[in-house]
């Protein structure tokens, strides 16, 4: 499964409305015992620590059925607040992520520490 909204100027509210849409269309698979990887390229937005860490939350929710593997979320206006709720679900998944792109963020050292943690604890 690939969300690819790079480059289209989402904001946050934007985000968060295609996350309640694809939280919608996961509750109508309900049944299924499938899973999917899923890749996230979110880059060169207006997306704020607001929206990402919906996103990541949701994931997080469904991780049972979408395991998060690349995510490209760089040119945004994430901060340590979005950067933590990626650790947390780092750390809820059974699989590691592959690939993370989030220069061009405001992501400081604390919440740089606090993302390479999450990954250095995950499962």
């Amino acid at each position: 499964v690939t969300l690819s909204v790079s480059g289209k100027r989402f904001t946050d509210d934007s985000l968060m409305r295609l996350v309640d849409w694809m939280e919608d269309m996961v509750a109508q698979r309900k049944s299924t015992t499938e899973k999917f990887l899923m890749h996230v390229h979110i880059d060169d937005n207006r997306l704020t620590s607001v929206g990402f860490g919906r996103l990541m939350g949701w994931i997080k929710s469904v991780s049972k059925k979408l395991i998060l593997k690349h995510l490209r979320a760089y040119k945004n206006e994430i901060c340590d607040q979005g950067v933590m709720a990626l650790g947390d679900l780092i750390m809820k998944q059974n699989s590691p992520v592959e690939e993370i792109h989030l220069s061009h963020n405001r992501v400081t050292p604390k919440g740089a520490r606090a993302l390479w943690d999450a990954i250095l604890t995950s499962r």
